[in-house]
């Protein structure tokens, strides 16, 4: 027997909604995309990897079909 259950839905509107998260599509901000403020923001990660690396994690996280002509600009 369950008492309940919790699930994780991912982004809300409230990060959405706040530019300086960095999760935001709509309104400038920086490219943080951090739950936590520890680890590495995803302008760290796009900065650093080489352009085949970026463009594999475009096309298996984000299924990108130009993925590779994205990571080359």
């Amino acid at each position: 027997a369950f008492d309940g259950i919790a699930f994780d839905l991912g982004v809300c509107s409230t990060q959405l909604d706040q530019p300086e998260r960095g999760f935001s599509f709509r309104f400038d901000g920086p490219l943080d995309m951090r739950m936590s403020k520890s680890g590495e923001t995803a302008a760290d990660v796009v900065m650093t990897l080489d352009e085949t690396a970026l463009a594999r994690i475009l096309w298996d996280f984000g299924e990108e079909r130009a993925s590779r002509r994205i990571a080359r600009a």
